[in-house]
C-alpha cells in the first residue's frame, strides 16, 4: 500500500500545526478550551478583535516552543519577532494572524528515522531536516449546518497557541511520511506540550508535494495519518498522469482532500499577497540561549528512541509494535511496569 507504482520522482514536505497545552492563550488571559467547553465561553476582547485591545505574550508558550526546539535539534534564535499575516476569513476576526515570518523562534533542526525504532518499512535510516519552527495563534472554528445552509463560529479556539513546524522537502516515499508524523506526535506528547491528537484537531497536517521537481502543490488540513497517505498517493498519481500525457504542472495551487480525491481550492498565495509586516504592538523577544538550554535540558524526559530502547532490550524484550503502544500511553506503561517490577 505504501509503494508508488510510477517511477517519477516524488518530493514531499510537511507543515504541522500543533496546539500547545498552555493554561492561557497566546496573546490574551483567556483560558485555553477543551473539547467539552461550551462555544464562545473562553473568549477575551482581544481574541475577537475588538478595536483598542492589545496582545500580551504568554511566556509559557515560549517555554513549550523552546522545549520542542531542543527536542528537534533546532538552532534557537536569540532574538525572535512576531509578524502579521494578512488575510480575512470569518473565523479570523483580526483580519490578520500573528505569526513568525521573518525571525521565527527556531530553525535548522532535524529528526532521525530508523528501521529499528520507526518500523522495518523504512528499509534504511534517514534524516528529515526541519526548516523552521514558529509560534502563532490559531483561528476560531467555523461550524457549517448543511440542513439550512448557515454557518456559526466558535471563537474558543481563537488565539490558542500553535507551533508550526515546517520540514524541508526530504520525504521520498510514504513510509517516511508516516514514520515522521508518528514520531513527531510521540515527541510532543512525551514533552507534555501537546496531546498529539490528529482526530481532535490538536495537530493538523499540510502536505507539499511535487513530482519530478515541477510546481509544488499544497494539500491543506489533512485530519488523520490515513488521510495524509491516501492524499499523497492520489495526488502523486494525478500529477504523474498529467505529465505522462504531455501536460505541465506549472502553477502552485492549494488543494483539499474529500476522502476520495484532491480538489482545487485556490491558486497558491505568495508572501506578497499576505502583506507580512512586523507586528507594531509586540516587542522583539531576546533570550539568553545558553542559560535557557542549561536549565531546561537536564529536566527534559528521555527521547522516544531512548524509551523504546529500554522496552526492546532485556528484561522486556518487546516487539517494536508493542513498545510503541506503551510509549504512546503513559498510564498503560505504568500499569505494565508494575507487575514487571515484581518479576525481575
Amino acid at each position: 500500500m505504501s509503494k508508488l507504482s510510477n517511477l517519477r520522482k516524488l518530493k514531499c514536505g510537511l507543515e504541522i500545526h500543533s496546539q500547545l497545552n498552555t493554561k492561557k492563550k497566546l496573546f490574551s488571559l483567556s483560558s485555553t478550551p477543551n473539547l467539552s467547553t461550551p462555544p464562545n465561553t473562553t473568549v477575551s476582547f482581544f481574541d475577537i478583535g475588538l478595536p483598542g485591545t492589545q496582545p500580551k505574550l504568554n511566556l509559557e508558550a515560549v517555554l513549550f516552543a523552546v522545549k520542542t526546539s531542543i527536542a528537534l535539534n533546532c538552532r534557537i534564535n536569540p532574538c525572535f519577532t512576531f509578524d502579521r499575516k494578512h488575510y480575512f476569513y470569518g473565523d479570523q476576526p483580526l483580519g490578520y494572524q500573528i505569526t513568525q515570518h521573518y525571525n521565527p523562534i527556531a530553525k535548522d533542526g532535524f529528526l532521525e528515522l530508523s528501521p529499528k525504532y520507526d518500523g522495518a518499512e523504512l528499509k534504511e535510516p534517514c534524516r528529515i531536516r526541519i526548516e523552521q519552527l514558529q509560534l502563532e495563534q490559531d483561528t476560531g472554528k467555523s461550524i457549517y449546518k448543511l440542513n439550512n445552509g448557515t454557518s456559526q463560529i466558535d471563537f474558543n479556539r481563537a488565539d490558542v497557541p500553535l507551533i508550526e513546524m515546517v520540514t524541508k522537502p526530504d520525504f521520498q516515499n510514504i513510509d517516511q511520511v508516516k514514520a515522521f508524523i508518528k514520531k513527531f506526535q510521540y515527541t510532543l506528547k512525551n514533552l507534555g506540550v501537546c496531546t498529539g491528537e490528529l482526530e481532535t484537531g490538536a495537530m493538523r497536517v499540510d502536505v507539499n508535494i511535487s513530482v519530478d521537481d515541477n510546481a509544488r502543490i499544497e494539500m491543506k488540513n489533512l485530519p488523520t495519518t490515513s488521510a495524509v497517505t491516501h492524499a499523497i498517493r492520489y495526488e502523486y498519481k494525478r500529477q504523474c498522469k498529467i505529465l505522462d500525457q504531455g501536460g505541465k504542472i506549472s502553477q502552485q495551487e492549494t488543494r483539499g482532500w474529500d476522502g476520495k480525491m484532491t480538489v482545487k481550492l485556490r491558486s497558491k498565495e505568495g508572501a506578497i499577497e499576505y502583506r507580512y509586516m512586523p507586528d507594531p504592538e509586540l516587542n522583539n523577544i531576546k533570550l539568553n540561549i545558553d542559560d535557557l538550554v542549561r536549565n531546561i535540558k537536564p529536566n527534559m524526559p528521555k527521547t522516544i528512541d531512548e524509551r523504546l530502547e529500554v522496552l526492546l532490550a532485556s528484561p522486556y524484550n518487546l516487539k517494536l509494535r508493542d513498545a510503541n503502544i506503551l510509549v504512546s500511553n503513559e498510564e498503560l506503561l505504568e500499569y505494565y511496569n508494575e507487575p514487571v517490577s515484581y518479576t525481575h
